[in-house]
Protein backbone atom coordinates (compact mmCIF):
# COMPACT_ATOMS: atom_id res chain seq x y z
CA UNK A 1 0.00 0.00 0.00
CA UNK A 2 1.14 3.47 -0.91
CA UNK A 3 2.43 5.82 2.33
CA UNK A 4 0.00 8.65 2.49
CA UNK A 5 0.66 10.79 5.77
CA UNK A 6 -1.95 12.21 7.85
CA UNK A 7 -1.06 15.58 6.87
CA UNK A 8 -1.62 15.01 3.29
CA UNK A 9 -4.91 14.22 3.85
CA UNK A 10 -5.43 17.08 5.98
CA UNK A 11 -3.74 19.84 3.59
CA UNK A 12 -5.54 18.28 0.50
CA UNK A 13 -8.99 19.29 2.45
CA UNK A 14 -7.57 22.05 3.50
CA UNK A 15 -7.43 23.48 0.20
CA UNK A 16 -11.25 22.51 -0.07
CA UNK A 17 -12.89 26.46 -1.53
CA UNK A 18 -16.31 24.92 -0.68
CA UNK A 19 -17.70 23.69 2.92
CA UNK A 20 -18.80 21.43 4.40
CA UNK A 21 -16.51 18.88 3.46
CA UNK A 22 -18.28 16.18 2.01
CA UNK A 23 -17.34 12.48 3.35
CA UNK A 24 -17.50 11.07 0.32
CA UNK A 25 -14.83 13.18 -1.32
CA UNK A 26 -12.52 12.14 1.83
CA UNK A 27 -13.36 8.06 1.16
CA UNK A 28 -12.39 8.61 -2.59
CA UNK A 29 -9.35 10.37 -1.94
CA UNK A 30 -7.97 8.06 0.43
CA UNK A 31 -9.39 5.21 -2.48
CA UNK A 32 -7.60 7.11 -5.18
CA UNK A 33 -4.08 6.86 -2.90
CA UNK A 34 -4.72 3.54 -2.58
CA UNK A 35 -4.63 3.40 0.70
CA UNK A 36 -7.30 0.79 0.52
CA UNK A 37 -9.05 -1.13 -2.21
CA UNK A 38 -12.53 -0.78 -0.56
CA UNK A 39 -14.03 1.16 1.94
CA UNK A 40 -18.04 1.08 2.75
CA UNK A 41 -19.88 2.80 5.21
CA UNK A 42 -23.02 1.20 6.55
CA UNK A 43 -25.25 2.86 8.92
CA UNK A 44 -26.57 0.32 11.75
CA UNK A 45 -28.36 0.52 15.10
CA UNK A 46 -26.00 1.12 17.97
CA UNK A 47 -26.47 2.11 21.36
CA UNK A 48 -24.54 5.44 20.92
CA UNK A 49 -23.92 5.65 24.89
CA UNK A 50 -21.21 2.98 24.63
CA UNK A 51 -20.31 3.79 20.37
CA UNK A 52 -21.88 5.64 17.91
CA UNK A 53 -18.98 3.82 15.16
CA UNK A 54 -17.08 0.83 14.51
CA UNK A 55 -13.92 0.20 12.06
CA UNK A 56 -13.09 -3.25 10.69
CA UNK A 57 -10.11 -3.90 8.32
CA UNK A 58 -8.93 -7.15 6.89
CA UNK A 59 -7.59 -8.51 3.62
CA UNK A 60 -9.32 -11.57 1.37
CA UNK A 61 -7.70 -13.18 -1.92
CA UNK A 62 -10.34 -12.89 -5.00
CA UNK A 63 -8.01 -16.11 -5.90
CA UNK A 64 -5.74 -18.58 -4.15
CA UNK A 65 -2.49 -16.83 -5.11
CA UNK A 66 -3.77 -13.68 -6.01
CA UNK A 67 -2.86 -10.14 -4.49
CA UNK A 68 -4.80 -9.75 -1.39
CA UNK A 69 -7.32 -6.76 -1.28
CA UNK A 70 -7.89 -4.79 1.51
CA UNK A 71 -11.00 -3.77 2.93
CA UNK A 72 -12.54 -1.31 5.74
CA UNK A 73 -15.83 -1.55 6.75
CA UNK A 74 -16.84 1.42 8.66
CA UNK A 75 -20.02 1.29 10.57
CA UNK A 76 -22.10 4.55 11.90
CA UNK A 77 -24.76 4.35 14.06
CA UNK A 78 -28.44 5.64 12.64
CA UNK A 79 -29.93 6.79 15.17
CA UNK A 80 -27.46 10.03 15.78
CA UNK A 81 -27.24 13.56 14.22
CA UNK A 82 -26.30 13.64 10.66
CA UNK A 83 -23.29 15.62 11.70
CA UNK A 84 -22.34 13.16 14.37
CA UNK A 85 -23.00 10.59 11.44
CA UNK A 86 -20.18 12.57 9.42
CA UNK A 87 -17.72 13.21 11.90
CA UNK A 88 -18.21 9.25 12.89
CA UNK A 89 -17.59 8.50 9.11
CA UNK A 90 -14.12 10.69 8.91
CA UNK A 91 -12.75 9.74 12.80
CA UNK A 92 -13.22 5.88 11.49
CA UNK A 93 -11.72 6.29 8.31
CA UNK A 94 -9.01 8.27 10.16
CA UNK A 95 -8.12 4.91 12.07
CA UNK A 96 -6.64 4.17 8.55
CA UNK A 97 -3.33 5.83 9.57
CA UNK A 98 -3.23 4.18 12.89
CA UNK A 99 -0.02 3.06 13.71
CA UNK A 100 0.14 -1.23 14.60
CA UNK A 101 0.44 -1.37 17.94
CA UNK A 102 -2.83 0.74 18.67
CA UNK A 103 -4.92 -1.51 16.87
CA UNK A 104 -7.58 -4.13 18.11
CA UNK A 105 -6.15 -7.46 16.93
CA UNK A 106 -7.80 -9.80 19.03
CA UNK A 107 -11.35 -10.27 20.82
CA UNK A 108 -9.68 -9.46 24.18
CA UNK A 109 -8.58 -6.08 22.83
CA UNK A 110 -11.86 -5.27 21.64
CA UNK A 111 -13.64 -6.09 25.03
CA UNK A 112 -11.20 -3.75 26.07
CA UNK A 113 -11.48 -0.96 24.21
CA UNK A 114 -15.26 -1.79 24.33
CA UNK A 115 -15.07 -1.35 28.27
CA UNK A 116 -13.14 1.48 27.87
CA UNK A 117 -15.38 3.47 25.68
CA UNK A 118 -18.42 2.92 27.75
CA UNK A 119 -16.92 3.93 30.84
CA UNK A 120 -16.27 7.44 29.33
CA UNK A 121 -12.55 7.25 28.63
CA UNK A 122 -11.40 8.35 32.65
CA UNK A 123 -8.57 6.74 33.59
CA UNK A 124 -8.05 4.92 30.35
CA UNK A 125 -4.26 4.69 28.43
CA UNK A 126 -4.96 1.42 26.10
CA UNK A 127 -2.67 2.69 22.78
CA UNK A 128 -6.45 1.57 21.06
CA UNK A 129 -8.40 4.24 23.34
CA UNK A 130 -5.72 6.91 22.68
CA UNK A 131 -5.77 6.17 19.02
CA UNK A 132 -9.45 6.36 19.33
CA UNK A 133 -9.71 10.01 21.21
CA UNK A 134 -7.00 11.63 18.93
CA UNK A 135 -8.85 10.37 15.87
CA UNK A 136 -11.67 12.41 16.92
CA UNK A 137 -9.17 15.44 17.55
CA UNK A 138 -8.34 14.30 13.57
CA UNK A 139 -11.66 14.10 12.01
CA UNK A 140 -11.99 18.05 13.25
CA UNK A 141 -8.90 19.25 11.47
CA UNK A 142 -10.10 16.99 8.40
CA UNK A 143 -13.61 18.12 8.29
CA UNK A 144 -12.85 22.17 9.75
CA UNK A 145 -10.19 23.07 7.89
CA UNK A 146 -7.81 25.39 10.12
CA UNK A 147 -7.49 28.02 7.72
CA UNK A 148 -11.21 28.94 7.71
CA UNK A 149 -11.37 28.26 11.91
CA UNK A 150 -8.75 31.06 12.19
CA UNK A 151 -10.79 33.47 9.48
CA UNK A 152 -13.79 33.18 11.92
CA UNK A 153 -11.77 32.52 15.02
CA UNK A 154 -12.35 36.86 15.95
CA UNK A 155 -16.26 36.70 14.91
CA UNK A 156 -16.03 33.43 17.52
CA UNK A 157 -14.20 35.17 20.51
CA UNK A 158 -16.09 38.22 19.96
CA UNK A 159 -19.58 36.05 20.77
CA UNK A 160 -20.33 37.47 17.54
CA UNK A 161 -20.99 33.67 15.96
CA UNK A 162 -23.08 31.14 18.36
CA UNK A 163 -22.00 27.77 18.31
CA UNK A 164 -24.65 26.18 16.88
CA UNK A 165 -24.03 27.82 13.63
CA UNK A 166 -19.96 27.47 13.53
CA UNK A 167 -21.61 23.65 13.74
CA UNK A 168 -23.96 23.87 10.75
CA UNK A 169 -21.44 25.98 8.65
CA UNK A 170 -18.54 23.01 9.09
CA UNK A 171 -21.76 20.39 10.06
CA UNK A 172 -20.07 18.80 12.87
CA UNK A 173 -21.36 17.79 16.19
CA UNK A 174 -21.87 21.84 17.92
CA UNK A 175 -19.98 19.82 21.06
CA UNK A 176 -16.55 19.99 18.81
CA UNK A 177 -17.07 24.03 18.50
CA UNK A 178 -15.42 24.94 21.82
CA UNK A 179 -12.48 22.36 21.20
CA UNK A 180 -12.11 23.48 17.94
CA UNK A 181 -11.06 27.23 19.09
CA UNK A 182 -9.41 26.21 22.03
CA UNK A 183 -5.66 27.26 22.99
CA UNK A 184 -5.24 23.11 23.39
CA UNK A 185 -6.68 22.11 19.98
CA UNK A 186 -4.49 24.67 18.87
CA UNK A 187 -1.38 22.95 20.22
CA UNK A 188 -2.73 19.82 19.26
CA UNK A 189 -3.20 20.68 15.54
CA UNK A 190 0.13 20.45 14.42
CA UNK A 191 1.64 17.64 16.74
CA UNK A 192 -0.87 15.49 15.07
CA UNK A 193 0.20 16.63 11.34
CA UNK A 194 3.55 15.75 12.25
CA UNK A 195 2.95 12.60 13.99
Amino acid sequence: MPNLAFSDLVARFGANTVLPIKISDVRYYLLDRKIQDVIEIFEVEMDTAIARGHFTQFTNHKTVYGNPNFHTYITVAKNQSDCWKRFVACKEMIHLFDKDGTKTKTKEDIDQLAAELAAGYPGTTSASNNADRVAMYKALAVLAPIDVVNKIRPAFENDLLANLTIAQFFRIPEVWVETLFSKRYQELYQRMLDG
